[in-house]
């Protein structure tokens, strides 16, 4: 008889998992606060106060869905 063979289990989607997580974490951070400073500093250059800090959210918003459609759309291709 042969002895009971270990297996050794596969981490490597739990990897990129959390790879994807913590890239889309950074993302949801980091890009609405850049374009928000981008946003305050162009409003106190322009004197137009709220015009460019909420343009500023919302083009980092935009950037932040279009990473996460890209990263989702990787997922889907590696599952087929």
């Amino acid at each position: 008889m042969e002895k009971n063979k270990k297996i050794k289990p596969n981490y490597e989607p739990i990897i990129r998992a959390f790879g994807e997580a913590s890239m889309l974490s950074f993302s949801f951070v980091f890009f609405p606060v850049v374009f928000l400073l981008i946003g305050v500093w162009l409003d106190k250059k322009f004197n137009t106060l709220p015009v460019f800090i909420v343009a500023g959210i919302i083009l980092g918003i935009i950037i932040f869905i279009y990473q996460v459609h890209k990263a989702l759309k990787a997922v889907y291709k590696d599952n087929k």
